[in-house]
């Protein structure tokens, strides 16, 4: 099995798991869910003619986020939008410098025609936007954002055409593994002078210890955590 013959079954097992557990699920709630859930694999495509959405979709699927989603995680609400009021915000609570993802899901009622409901979603702080999707003839938005302090994201979605009045819609949710992001390294002030080094670094330290150079250390050097480090000349 290939593409689509493989992906079909496990989509269909894993929205079968979802519905097993959280038995009151619509059809667009489900579809929200498993969007919303799926790690993100971009990164790991990069060569043509994988590196698009129509290679990889939206990602893998992970069941344990399905279930934990089902079992009362994470945000899943149905709603409307009509021609009156064509966008709704949805407060999402966040931690600074975690990563959530959010979809709106709704369907097409009239496949004879040629009318689509145009729908965007993006999540905001304020007046700022984190990050947004506004795709064409499409049934489905997802945005992927990191948490800029801890406190509330406004979801919002925003209709453009609705092909009916009202249009029901399904909001997901979670919180996800941070996305990719290049990384970078600064340097921002003198280090102090005879500052012992260790092949050219010295003194590093996970961010925690970032203004406390003075009797602390720890064990973990070069590790998972974001790190500093401390020379003669500089800190990085």
């Amino acid at each position: 099995m290939l593409f689509r013959s493989m992906a079909a079954p496990q989509v269909a097992g894993a929205a079968t798991l979802f519905r097993s557990i959280h038995t009151t699920a619509t059809a667009l709630e489900t579809k929200a869910v498993l969007l919303a859930t799926t790690e993100d694999i971009s990164q790991k495509n990069l060569s043509a003619p994988y590196n698009t959405r129509n290679a990889y979709g939206v990602g893998f699927l992970r069941d344990d986020n399905l279930a934990a989603m089902a079992q009362g995680q994470g945000v899943l609400l149905s709603d409307t939008l009509t021609k009156a009021v064509p966008s709704k915000g949805f407060p999402l609570n966040v931690v600074k410098g975690k990563a959530y993802a959010a979809v709106v899901t709704w369907h097409r009622h009239n496949l004879a025609g040629n009318a689509w409901s145009n729908l965007a979603l993006a999540a905001k702080v304020g007046a700022i936007t984190l990050h947004s999707s506004d795709t064409p003839r499409n049934l489905y938005e997802k945005v992927v954002f990191l948490a800029p302090a801890t406190g509330t994201v406004t979801l919002e979605v925003s209709s453009s055409t609705l092909e009916v009045d009202p249009l029901p819609i399904a909001l997901a949710a979670f919180e996800v593994p941070a996305p990719y992001m290049p990384g970078a390294i600064a340097a921002f002030g003198q280090g102090c002078p005879g500052t012992g080094q260790a092949n050219g670094v010295t003194a590093v330290l996970p961010r925690a210890y970032a203004t406390k150079f003075g009797e602390t250390r720890t064990s973990v050097v070069l590790g998972y955590y974001p790190h500093r480090s401390q020379d003669r000349k500089s800190v990085v």
